[in-house]
């Protein structure tokens, strides 16, 4: 099931880009994280929160900060067999927001506490019957 709500097609971000060029990026591209890569291989997490609570809050100058000194690291990921219950356990018992889906060990997706939040909202409500 995680597969069915898990974005495919996840924003990334350079090591060495600043929390300045993050944020921007997450708003032009109406995201709140992106994948940090160095050489096209993805190391971390860098979310709205980091750069909130990791630079804003600490007065430091967003333009010098670079993301791979605030991203959360390494990406926490779950295989994409496990279910949403699982999703949610893990992302309560680490206190995250963002989940990493792998298959076969490879990262191929991305999932968010949203994302769970719709999901189970989804399987809650009544099915309506059609005469």
């Amino acid at each position: 099931m995680l597969t069915q709500i898990m974005q495919r097609k996840f924003k990334t971000i350079d090591q060495g880009a600043t929390a300045k060029e993050a944020a921007k990026r997450m708003t032009t591209q109406k995201v709140g994280s992106l994948l940090v890569e160095k050489q096209k291989k993805v190391i971390g997490i860098v979310t709205e929160r980091d750069i909130i609570r990791k630079v804003v809050a600490k007065g430091a100058n967003l333009t010098k900060v670079t993301v791979e000194r605030i991203m959360s690291k390494p990406l926490l990921t779950i295989e994409s067999t496990r279910s949403l219950h699982d999703a949610q356990d893990m992302m309560a018992d680490k206190g995250i927001r963002h989940l990493g889906v792998t298959y076969g060990g490879q990262l191929v997706g991305l999932i968010s506490v949203r994302d769970l939040l719709v999901a189970f909202q989804q399987m809650s409500e009544p099915k309506i019957m059609q005469d």
